[in-house]
């Protein structure tokens, strides 16, 4: 086959091509910039970076430019560079339907969460939204403890198979978390055993914990002390997997608390940074929206995502996952996008996969 070189239009390299593929394929390039002018390799790198956030492996793929200036995708066969054409199967579920086919993007069910939860209402009202964490209080105190061992179990898989993935996600939920929400269930329970109704046996005072008999004097020794052992393994786990286990084991030992009880503040906290964090990132990737930053500068899809990116990694220190939620909403009001019209949208693609 004909062979045509070609110059590389950033670095300069000359390229020997095949002629058939002269104006899809190009080496790659290093010193391509992240933006430029055209655009054209900005829209290859949000389409890598739409894969990569699905949970799909683009480290076989690159973005780059070609001899006639196109942003294109190649990924490397054989050592040979091959063009990824637009009516890839997968390119083509992004654009047409906002989503990828991929089981583990579970970031369009967070999505869609969140949504509910902004605009959920107070009983026998449609009109009056409750608030976030009102939504989230709503779901009850066990759903933390259920929400985060299912969390925990997860991450154990990252951690073994997707350490990036594993990164931003523990960022979120990680071992400060669950050791916070252990520790505060032993002070909400021992409020809730003081304020049970003593009864007494021969005279010995005891109280009745969720149907189990327990003489005043034990408490210590048969409720706190094997909780506060369990809740010190948490905070003593030296990898994920040891985490998982602590927090599964101390799952085990608990006593169910009222739905009412308060949940813990830093558990809330990073359920509100996490939430944004993909909401946002979906918001992005796949419904054409975009951030405006601080100077009132509407940045592009490619400048929001790293936005995005710097906020999750700022305010996931210190229990500022509110922060994220803040821009979330911000970004929800900016970009003029109507959460019910959404829903109705995301319904009839429901009702039509069914039929």
């Amino acid at each position: 086959m004909a062979k045509k070189t070609t110059t590389c239009p950033v670095c300069g390299t000359e390229l020997n091509i095949d002629s058939k593929n002269a104006a899809t394929i190009a080496h790659k390039c290093n010193s391509i910039p992240a933006t430029g002018t055209t655009g054209c390799a900005v829209k290859a790198n949000e389409r890598i970076a739409a894969l990569k956030a699905a949970g799909i492996d683009t480290s076989n793929l690159f973005a780059v430019q070609s001899a006639t200036g196109e942003g294109v995708i190649v990924r490397i066969v054989n050592g040979v560079p091959v063009n990824v054409p637009d009516n890839d199967p997968i390119f083509a579920s992004i654009f047409q339907q906002g989503t990828i086919p991929d089981r583990r993007l579970f970031r369009r069910w967070v999505m869609s969460q969140m949504f509910r939860m902004l605009t959920d209402t107070r009983w026998g009202s449609r009109k009056e939204p409750i608030g976030f964490t009102e939504a989230l209080h709503n779901k009850g105190y066990e759903y933390q403890f259920d929400m985060l061992d299912e969390e925990l179990r997860i991450q154990v898989k990252l951690w073994k198979n997707d350490a990036e993935n594993f990164t931003k996600r523990n960022r979120w939920f990680n071992q400060a978390v669950a050791y916070s929400l252990v520790e505060s269930y032993i002070k909400e329970l021992k409020k809730f055993v003081e304020k049970l109704p003593e009864k007494r046996c021969k005279g010995v005072p005891y109280k009745t914990l969720r149907g189990r008999n327990i003489f005043s004097v034990d408490f210590n020794d048969k409720v706190y002390r094997p909780l506060e052992f369990a809740a010190w393994k948490v905070k003593d786990a030296k990898t994920p997997q040891d985490l998982y286990n602590a927090f599964r084991a101390f799952n085990g030992k608990r006593y169910k608390l009222p739905w009412n009880t308060k949940q813990n503040a830093m558990w809330v906290d990073a359920y509100k940074g996490s939430g944004a964090y993909y909401t946002l990132q979906n918001l992005i990737l796949f419904h054409n929206c975009f951030i405006i930053d601080q100077y009132r500068q509407c940045l592009n899809k490619y400048s929001s995502m790293e936005y995005l990116e710097a906020a999750a990694v700022k305010y996931a220190n210190g229990s500022n996952g509110w922060r994220l939620l803040a821009l979330l909403k911000k970004t929800l009001e900016d970009n003029h996008v109507d959460i019910a019209a959404k829903q109705k949208e995301w319904a009839k693609k429901r009702e039509v996969k069914r039929g």
